[in-house]
């Protein structure tokens, strides 16, 4: 056998799941794709659910065979039916079903309990199922809350339908007893858990024989079974004939048409105990109010009988006690329950400890606890009266007994207590209104059962009960109380929604809205104590959230089956007993008119009780189907189970879904929530596809105003949304159906393949595609599915029709109908990217007003931020001149010196500084940490393969602290570099990663680093090791042998050791003397001192020549003691390591301990002293090892001797043995003169091997003379006057020279090798000199805020700012009185500048902590507008008190100098509320050294170009120019250069070194009308520059600055200069060429070049060799080009119709002709002059006419009178025509041939209508009217006409135009006339047939005639 398979967690819980719903042993599940259970049965059947597998777990077990036997006790699994839902299989029957044998089948949540009663005997198969229900279905004891699954409540409610029936008596209906079938009893108690009703027979009342009872004469009944007679109120009823007599309303039940009649109310007449069915009106039934007699019953004069008013009254008073015995019942029964509930304090006396009482001590106290609270799981404490006062001392109050601390204890001991009327206060529920009566003081709270003695209370208008508001639960405030007074309702007459009962015991309470339950808007969640557990436990509707509960359903249906069961046994054996051919009577009188037929009764009940909904619904053993756990499903949304009626399914529905087969629920079932939220997403998706948002919202009037006409059942998804919101949509597919119905909609109404057709065609598509075939799987088609592709099929087949209806034909020309020929098209190229390099770095466009961009345009800007202010941090890149805030660029500005400052680069003009050149692969650049300079990786000395990991210095910013800078000889090369900026190559600095390169290659004495190309080293002759010239006086003087051009030191030294010709290293020489050498090279030291001495250089005053000898010989010993610099510094770190050790053993008192202890006794006092005055140097100046720093040889001597005391002190303390250089520190610890007390150090001697400080014979006047005596001897001479050796350092004259740059460099001494500090950084340009402009500058930026002008950042000087603080008060007249700075002015939209501070520091704004962005300033903004700063009483002020409540305002700036504090959580808080700045900072700048930028900027607009001025970083376009129309020249392939484009730049000066000035650059045009450049230097107006070209003009500028600033760049065959390397050429960089330099070239102008009016013409050329420029961002409107053609063509022809000769006669008519023919006259109705009709009737020149002429000149005249006679008003009028705007309509019938209208207009010569053909062109009048009335005049109808001008044009006109000639006023007369085509009926439109040529041009036409051919010509 195979290992078993561990259970996973999922199929864990399902197992258990099963076995609590009663699966038996051995079945097991898996799961599928979908992840649905799969249950396996042990004989290997499988089932789709839980429930099939529950319903074939039954038929597996039942009785296989009819004879066998069933033990007694086995347990039995519920009866379930064999329905195959894939959801809960309830596959519910008839209510007629539902007592049969079969189930409802329902799974179970628990185990069925064992039966109690033994099987019957076998061989009767039916009798096998008769076990009796389980004990806890007996309702005698359902609310003793003993057993499991009882209630813990008791839910009664009197005014139900089942509460109102307790204490009435009942007639039974009895079909076994036919001599009296009616069964009289009285109604005494009803169970809420069973749903049956405890009947009490009267005494000489034969009890039925299916009934059992007890020896009360009492049994338990399902009326709802039963056919009954339930009496109700007491009337006086009377009978036609007869007196007015007591009489009780029967309610018959169940209700069938046969007993009920509208109007009419069954009656039992008391002491006669007839039924009689009277009209329920006041003439026949009157109420009884205890038998009193009114003026109406009066009037029947027949006797009364008395008997039966006192029996009348008894029967009343009877019911009346049945009632109230019932009420104390459950309130009994309730307070049981809630006392167990309550640990079974209820009705105790108890005492407790209350901390609260005798504060601080606590006391005692005694009570009795009157409730108990589930939720809070408290106890409402009544308090005893005090012994003295007998008053009570406490109000009641809730107490958690069970709280450690309390202590609570029972006074009482006994076991059972006795219950008072007292107690069940709180539970008695049910008395009637018109029993409690009016409320008064002595009535008792049903909270704590005492008196009320105030007004302080609450009244429940639903049962009249009053609380106190301390006594509810949970308690409530007066305040509270107050509120609620009028709708207040108490928690026990609160339905509870899980059950819709009500809660007597514990009332409901609100409970927590599960996510996945549906209530209405406004309604909320309460609970009983019941129904709490279960929704806990999921176990709820999640449409109507009633709970469910299988137990207890199981149990219902097998006691209801048993019950059917027996009764059925009981009737047969019954029939057999009487006979099979009696019958029963059917006595009409007796029953009252009510059939005594079981079955159908029953069946008439269960259609009856659908008319409303109630609580019996959802009981187990309800008839109604669909409410309750016999019928649900589970909602694959949320997994919970849902009833049917609930999710709105029929009972076929529901068996279709369970069946597998239903086209919704059978693919996806949701609960009402889970369909909301799915509903409200499709909506979501469908409006994300709503592209032109044609479906967003209803479709009003305005929008089409023959919508609705259209449209009867308009929808859109706005409807849908608020649909979805309200829950109207029970699934999803009634949303699939609205979907299909909008969309239908749209393409009803809109004309087929238009725009918006096809919009909604693609909706259609694209929804169905991928939102409900995806989302809404489970919606198939809808009803509007096929109309909706019916619709598409009409559209395609009209398109086919369309398409054979228009011919087309290619070979026609099309032209415009206004140039005619003269347009061509023109195709666009698509947009491309600009050919410029794009910038590397994020920068800002700046609005700037007009006014403003002139003072602005002499400040510097930040590229990045925009920003003029900090200008002290500013840095300016030496190629394209941009200037950078230092942390804008993100520059180490600290580890800068100024020779970085000065010549720095900005990242779009990174270049490397070894080669000038950017290599094709970026990457290999590298910064440098310190000084910002790139340089590429191959160029590098070492080279590196890759990028290094942690820092990278380059070799000009490295400081040696090892080697101070000599192992390179102090030449720094800019190929070096290392990865610690105090440690070169030579010392390691490269060490990690050039292993390789440095492998064997270093020197053998101090084994530093060599490199490859090192020249000053020789090679050991023996050892064959490198040695550095410098680490030995012999190799150095071996290379200065080898060096050409010494020959004769190289002979000589051959001559005196003729043996020894090559180099040995120190350590080859070992067995020489040192000493000996070293005391050579000291006297060969000395006495070139001496020589020096007598050379004859002039001692200093008062000092002979001997001593000005002891002077050098002086510093020759310390230079001696240099050598051994490493031994002292050694000792001194040494000596500070061995301090912090005793700092980690001891404290600062311990140190004068071990000082003066005696173990160190024996040293000497001056050495205790020593060690003394280190540790305190030590301790004072904070030395470590580390940060010793590098003192001189003097001061490192002198450390060294007491670090040496201290050291020899403490070693033996920490039991050290030695340091490093114990012989060093032996000779340190020198004895001072015992007279003096100055200590002579020994000598040192010469270090002979690897010492670089010995002075050679040639070096005496640089070294000694010039580090030594030349800086003492200056300070000497400065003190005591002696200018002669002073005259030699002074300048030799104070007047500045002329070879300086604007900053004060000596240009002279620049050469890039000297110290790195004589260049000085550039200036920032702030405002022009007065060699500029006489007139002061100042800066016009305001803040909007404060309103102070100019930047106010702490690097300005406050007197330079020019305007006062927004305070008013002068910083210089209120010294006392601190104003903050503003900070810089940052720039906003619109033109509007804001101080950083004033910004930041406002309460509204935020700053985002990820990108910076700063928000809501415009809400600041808005705000400060309005209010007014309480310091200086000026708007603006943003800055409020963090108090709450507080109203103080001010600016930044005022704040502090009224008094305000700030704090460092940058809150503000005003003198008053100072005192709550817990965080006060006392810093003097706040200003925020960040990039700043302002969120949701809007994108530049056509409207902001015009408006504003625009600028990036150093440039301002001041204006964008005009485009020419008529001119190539003007625009290129790739810029567009108009004529009076202006801008300026802020650049580097091509006259004075390193100094930024102001260019003005400009556009013009030249004489010869070609573009003209021009750059204009404001510090040199003189040298303009203009040139025809950009690029000539950029590279004019740029050799004249790189010729004023060449000393300041170094070439690249210089490697060891610190000045930037010269930029190679051709190198593209951004801003680094002439279209960017203009600023046309950058893409933001570019954008705003693009949009200008009139860009069309760029696009457009003139001639074939014009060039056409590419579009990069914006492409000119089509309508745009037209228009521009159509001008261009419009003076091409105005140019061909001039007048050459300038004289008409000459002319003739050939100008008339060729304007006919152009095409350029008529767009509307066009008529040319040789057309037939019109010369024919224009025949008046003819002299002779014949009759028919005669004839029909004068028809036209009558028909002309006739026409003219009717208004024209009368006759036509101007409509909306479907075929093209306004139409002309006919109100009359015309007849063929009749006339219409006259075209009239004004008679214009052909000359005149050629102007306003171009006038109206120009204006933009949509139509021309003009119509030929012969070769010389033209009607123009345009602006003066009639209705005539609106006809439009058909293929099939109705109507025509001809000339006629009329008899007018005037005489005769040519007029236009419209005639009649053929009969014309009132209403139709009046079309006329344009007859366009060709030659004019192709428009489409859409008359719609079946003729025509889709164009107008």
């Amino acid at each position: 056998m195979s290992a078993a398979v561990p259970l996973t967690e999922p199929v864990m819980a399902a197992l258990a799941e099963a076995k609590a719903r009663g699966l038996p042993e051995g079945w097991s599940v898996k799961f599928d794709s979908r992840r649905r259970r799969k249950w396996i049965s042990p004989i290997g059947r499988v089932f789709d659910s839980l429930p099939k597998a529950l319903a074939g777990a039954t038929k597996l077990t039942e009785t296989p065979y009819p004879c066998t036997k069933v033990a007694v006790g086995k347990k039995r699994p519920a009866p379930r039916a064999s329905g195959t839902s894939s959801k809960r299989p309830h596959s519910s029957s008839s209510s007629k079903g539902a007592r049969s044998s079969s189930n409802n089948g329902s799974p179970t949540s628990g185990s069925t309990k064992k039966s109690t009663a033994k099987i019957l005997v076998a061989g009767h198969a039916e009798d096998d199922e008769l076990v009796p229900p389980e004990s806890d279905s007996d309702p005698e004891t359902s609310l003793d809350g003993v057993l499991e699954h009882r209630p813990s409540t008791v839910h009664w409610d009197p005014n139900s339908v089942e509460g109102r029936k307790v204490g009435y008596r009942i007639r039974i209906l009895d079909n076994d007893d036919p001599g009296d079938p009616w069964k009289r009893a009285r109604l005494i108690r009803y169970d809420p858990y069973t749903n049956k009703y405890k009947i009490q027979f009267d005494d000489n009342e034969e009890v039925r024989k299916c009934d059992f009872v007890d020896k009360e004469n009492c049994c338990w009944l399902l009326l709802k079974d039963e056919v009954v007679q339930t009496g109700s109120r007491f009337v006086w009823a009377v009978v036609k004939g007869f007196a007015w007599w007591p009489a009780q309303v029967l309610i018959c039940e169940p209700s069938t048409p046969a007993n009920k009649k509208e109007g009419y109310v069954y009656v039992e007449f008391l002491l006669t105990q007839e039924v009689a069915l009277v009209k329920d009106t006041l003439d026949f039934v009157r109420p009884f109010n205890d038998g009193q007699v009114d003026d109406a019953m009066r009037k029947n004069k027949r006797k009364r009988n008395p008997e039966a008013v006192v029996m009348a009254r008894e029967e009343e008073a009877a019911t009346m006690a049945a009632r109230t015995k019932a009420i104390h019942f459950y309130a009994e029964k309730a307070f049981a329950l809630v006392n167990k509930k309550g640990s079974d304090y209820l009705a105790r006396d108890i005492s407790f400890f209350r901390s609260d009482v005798n504060y601080p001590y606590g006391e005692n106290v005694k009570g009795r606890a009157q409730q108990y609270s589930t939720a809070t799981k408290k106890w409402l404490v009544v308090y005893e009266p005090s012994m003295k006062t007998k008053t009570i001392l406490y109000e009641p109050s809730w107490v958690n007994l069970l709280t450690k601390g309390i202590d609570c204890k029972r006074l009482d001991k006994a076991k059972h207590i006795e219950i008072t009327e007292q107690d069940l206060i709180p539970f008695i529920f049910g008395t009637t209104e018109d029993d409690q009566g009016e409320l008064d003081n002595t009535s008792c709270c049903k909270g704590c059962t005492q008196k009320i003695t105030n007004h302080d209370i609450l009244e429940c208008r639903s049962c009249r009960g009053v609380y106190h508001p301390g006594c509810l639960d949970p308690p409530m405030t007066s305040k509270m109380a107050d509120k609620a007074m009028d709708a207040w309702v108490c928690s026990k007459c609160i339905r509870c929604k899980g059950c819709n009962k009500l809660d007597i015991g514990f009332g409901c309470k609100p409970f927590p809205l599960p996510s996945t339950l549906y209530l209405a808007p406004g309604e909320q969640l309460e609970l009983c104590s019941m129904c709490t557990p279960m929704y806990e436990a999921d176990k709820f509707c999640a449409s109507c959230g009633h709970i469910w509960d299988d137990v207890r359903y199981n149990k219902a249906q097998r006691a209801i089956k048993w019950l059917s069961k027996s009764k059925h046994k009981t009737k047969k054996k019954g029939k057999s007993a009487q006979g099979k051919n009696k019958k029963s009577p059917k006595n009409e009188k007796n029953t009252g008119g009510v059939s005594i037929t079981g079955d159908s009764a029953h069946d008439e009940m269960s259609i009856s009780t659908n008319a409303s909904l109630d609580a019996s619904r959802f009981y187990p053993d309800s008839n109604v189907w669909g409410f309750n756990e016999g019928s649900m499903l589970m909602c694959d949304g949320c997994s919970l189970w849902v009833h049917a009626a609930c999710g709105s399914l029929t009972k076929e529905e529901y068996d279709e879904t369970n069946a597998g087969v239903h086209p919704i629920y059978s693919t996806e079932f949701l609960c009402r929530v889970c369909c909301k939220r799915r509903c409200m997403s499709i909506i979501d998706f469908l409006q994300n596809h709503d592209a032109m948002m044609l479906f967003a919202m209803a479709v009003t009037e305005q929008m089409a105003p023959t919508y609705h006409d259209v449209i009867k059942n308009p929808m859109d998804l706005e409807t849908m949304t608020r649909q979805a919101e309200t829950g109207k949509y029970h699934n999803y597919a009634w949303l699939r159906d609205s979907f299909e119905l909008m969309v239908l909609n749209a393409l009803t109404f809109n004309r087929p393949n238009s725009k918006y057709w096809n919009e909604a065609k693609r909706y259609y598509k694209v929804c169905v595609e991928n939102v409900f075939s995806k989302i809404g799987k489970g919606a198939p088609p809808g009803k509007y599915t096929d109309e909706v592709q019916a619709a598409f099929a009409k559209a395609v087949r009209e398109l086919e029709l369309e398409k054979e209806r228009v011919q087309q034909d290619d070979t026609v020309e099309k032209k415009d109908l206004v140039a005619g020929s003269l347009i061509k098209a023109v195709e666009l190229a698509p947009l491309c990217t600009p050919v410029d390099p794009p910038s590397c770095v994020p920068f800002a466009e700046v609005q700037i007003k007009h006014d403003d961009a002139f003072y602005c345009a002499w400040m510097e800007c930040c590229f990045t931020c925009g920003s003029s202010g900090a200008t002290d941090t500013m840095l300016f890149c030496v190629d394209c001149g941009e200037a950078y805030h230092s942390f804008c660029a993100n520059v180490p500005i600290h580890s800068m010196d100024t020779a970085a400052v000065s010549r720095w680069r900005c990242a779009n003009c990174k270049v490397c500084e070894i080669s000038g050149d950017v290599p094709d692969d970026e990457t290999k650049m590298l910064y440098c940490e310190m000084c910002d300079r790139a340089f590429t990786r191959d160029l590098l000395d070492p080279p590196l393969k890759f990028v290094p990991s942690g820092l990278w210095i380059c070799g000009s910013c490295v400081d040696c602290k090892t080697c101070n800078n000599e192992c390179d000889n102090g030449k720094i090369s800019l190929k070096y570099w290392s990865r610690d900026p105090h440690m070169c190559f030579a010392c390691g600095g490269c060490k990690g990663l050039v292993g390789r390169y440095t492998s064997g290659r270093k020197c053998g004495v101090c084994s530093k680093n060599l490199r490859s190309d090192e020249s000053n080293v020789v090679e050991c002759r023996t050892c064959e090791k490198a040695i550095h010239a410098r680490c030995d006086p012999l190799a150095r003087l071996e290379l200065k042998d080898q060096t050409p051009g010494n020959e004769d030191m190289q002979n000589k030294r051959k001559h005196n050791n003729p043996g020894d010709n090559k180099y040995e290293c120190p350590h080859c020489r070992r067995k020489q003397d040192t000493r000996e050498l070293s005391k050579n090279v000291q006297q060969h030291l000395h006495s070139q001192a001496w020589n020096f001495v007598s050379s004859g250089i002039r001692p200093p005053r008062d000092m002979s020549k001997h001593e000005f000898f002891e002077v050098f010989c002086d510093e020759i010993e310390w230079r001696m003691k240099s050598m051994w610099r490493d031994e002292y510094r050694s000792l001194l770190r040494d000596g500070l390591r061995v301090l912090v050790l005793l700092d980690e053993k001891l404290d600062t008192k311990s140190y004068q301990t071990i000082l003066s202890s005696e173990e160190h006794n024996k040293d000497f006092s001056w050495m205790r002293a020593r060690a003394s005055r280190f540790i305190r140097m030590a301790k004072r100046h904070k030395w470590t090892a580390e940060n010793v720093g590098k003192p001189n040889i003097r001061s490192l001597v002198v450390l060294a001797k007491l670090a040496s005391s201290f050291l020899h002190i403490a070693l033996p303390y920490l039991k050290k043995k030695s340091v490093r250089y114990s012989e060093r520190l032996s000779r340190l610890l020198v004895v001072p003169h015992t007279g003096t007390g100055v200590t002579e150090m020994p000598d040192d001697i010469i270090k002979t091997s690897g010492y670089r400080h010995i002075i050679s014979e040639g070096d005496w006047k640089s070294k000694i003379w010039d580090d030594a005596a030349h800086e003492r001897f200056m300070k000497f001479s400065l003190e005591r006057g002696w200018t002669d050796c002073a005259r030699k350092a002074e300048p030799t004259c104070n007047k500045k020279d002329n070879n300086t740059d604007a900053n004060g460099n000596d240009l002279s001494t620049i050469d890039g090798r000297g110290p790195r500090n004589q260049v000085k950084p550039p200036k920032a340009l702030s405002g022009w000199r007065k060699e500029v402009f006489s007139t002061k500058w100042k800066d016009p930026r305001t803040c909007c805020l404060c309103h102070a002008c100019g930047d106010d950042d702490a690097g300005n000087d406050v007197n330079n700012i020019g305007n006062q603080n927004a305070t008013g008060v002068s910083p210089a007249t209120s010294p006392e009185v601190r104003i903050q700075n503003t900070g810089r002015l940052i720039p906003f939209e619109d033109g509007l500048w804001v101080h950083s501070n004033c910004a930041l520091w406002s309460s509204e704004v935020w700053e985002s902590p990820n990108d910076g962005l700063i928000h809501e300033f415009d809400k600041a903004r808005n705000r400060g507008g309005k209010l007014k700063c309480f310091g200086c009483g000026r708007p603006g002020a943003t800055l409020g008190c963090n108090k709450q409540n507080c109203a103080y305002n001010y600016h930044f700036a005022c704040s502090t100098a009224a008094g305000a504090v700030l704090t460092s959580s940058q809150q503000m808080f005003c003198q008053k509320h100072k005192s709550f700045a817990s965080d006060n900072t006392d810093v003097t700048c706040y200003e925020p050294m960040k990039i700043m930028t302002f969120a949701g900027d809007r994108e530049t607009s056509d409207r902001d170009m015009v408006n504003f001025c625009y600028r990036v970083g150093s440039l301002i376009v001041h204006s964008l120019g005009e485009i020419e129309q008529d001119h190539d020249a003007f625009h290129s392939r790739h810029y567009i250069t108009p004529p009076g484009y202006m801008a300026t730049r802020v650049f580097w000066s091509s006259q004075t070194a390193q100094q930024r000035t102001l260019y003005a650059l400009k556009i013009d045009r030249s004489k010869s009308g070609t573009p003209l450049f021009s750059i204009t230097p404001t510090d040199d107006p003189g040298g303009e520059i203009s040139c025809r070209t950009a690029v000539e003009a950029y590279n004019t500028l740029m050799k004249r600055v790189l010729k004023t600033n060449h000393k300041f760049f170094s070439q690249p065959d210089d490697m060891f200069s610190f000045l930037p390397m010269v930029r190679a050429p051709g190198q593209k960089a951004f801003g680094l060429n002439a279209a960017q330099f203009f600023g046309f070239g950058l893409n933001h102008v570019r954008k705003a070049l693009e949009r200008l009016p009139g860009a069309a013409a760029v696009a457009v050329p003139l001639t074939t060799s014009s060039p056409t420029y590419n579009f990069c961002f914006l492409h000119p409107q089509k309508s745009a080009i037209t228009e521009l053609q159509r001008n261009r063509a419009a003076a091409v022809a105005e140019k061909a119709l001039e007048n050459s000769s300038g004289c008409a006669r000459t002319e003739g008519t050939k100008a008339v002709h060729k304007s006919g023919g152009s095409g350029r006259i008529t767009r509307a109705l066009v008529k040319r002059a040789d057309d037939d009709a019109s010369t024919n009737a224009s025949g008046l020149k003819t002299r002779g006419l014949n009759d028919d002429v005669k004839v029909e000149l004068e028809s036209n005249q009558a028909k002309y009178r006739e026409m003219k006679s009717v208004p024209i008003d009368e006759r036509l009028a101007a409509r909306r025509s479907h075929i093209h705007g306004w139409g002309l309509f006919t109100k009359v019938d015309i007849p063929k041939h009749g006339m219409i209208i006259e075209y009239m207009g004004e008679t214009v010569r052909q000359c005149i209508a050629d102007k306003r053909e171009r006038a109206y062109e120009l204006a933009g009048v949509g139509s021309c009217y003009m119509f030929r009335l012969d070769l010389q005049r033209i009607v123009d109808a345009t602006k003066i006409g009639c209705m005539a001008r609106f006809m439009n044009h058909c293929c099939r006109p109705n109507a025509y135009a001809k000339v006629i000639t009329a008899d007018t006023e005037e005489g005769m007369d040519k007029k236009i006339v419209v005639f009649a085509l053929r009969s014309i009926s009132a209403g139709a439109e009046i079309t006329y047939d344009y007859k366009f040529p060709v030659e004019d041009g192709s428009l489409r036409c859409t008359c719609g005639a079946p003729n025509c051919i889709g164009r107008l010509n």
